[in-house]
């Protein structure tokens, strides 16, 4: 069988970061580009939990409301707001996996790979709402 551990879901997770993080640090002037880091990986993974409500819902004949979204919605936001504040951590994290994967091989990839999942998060999303409605 297929298992992921804690420590690599963590690594994955923590690679995610650096790299939108280092996305934004270095193409768009933001101030807090390791909070944008944060917030569009967490907006990616309840976008795939959305996208998987939608379609356990409609498996049992039922359908994903404005009502039900909100109470996902409303915790994602006081969630990315608590990580953004109760991460300390953020600039020695960006700061240690900048020198992890200062050597990387495969940069341009890994970092096209990442932005594909951050988009594909959004694609199916999408299409799952316009396949059902």
């Amino acid at each position: 069988t297929f298992q992921i551990s804690k420590k690599e879901m963590k690594e994955l997770f923590n690679y995610c970061f650096y790299r939108i993080a280092l996305f934004y640090k270095r193409h768009i002037p933001l101030e807090d580009y390791l909070g944008q880091g944060i917030f569009l990986q967490i907006f990616a993974i309840l976008l795939y939990i959305l996208t998987l409500l939608e379609l356990v819902l409609r498996f049992y004949g039922l359908k994903l409301t404005k009502g039900i979204a909100i109470i996902f919605l409303v915790p994602f936001v006081i969630l990315t707001i608590m990580i953004n504040r109760i991460f300390p951590r953020k600039e020695e994290l960006f700061y240690e996996l900048s020198l992890k994967y200062q050597h990387e091989k495969h940069k341009w990839i890994k970092g096209l790979c990442v932005c594909l999942y951050i988009i594909m998060s959004l694609v199916c999303f999408l299409s799952v709402l316009l396949v059902f409605r």
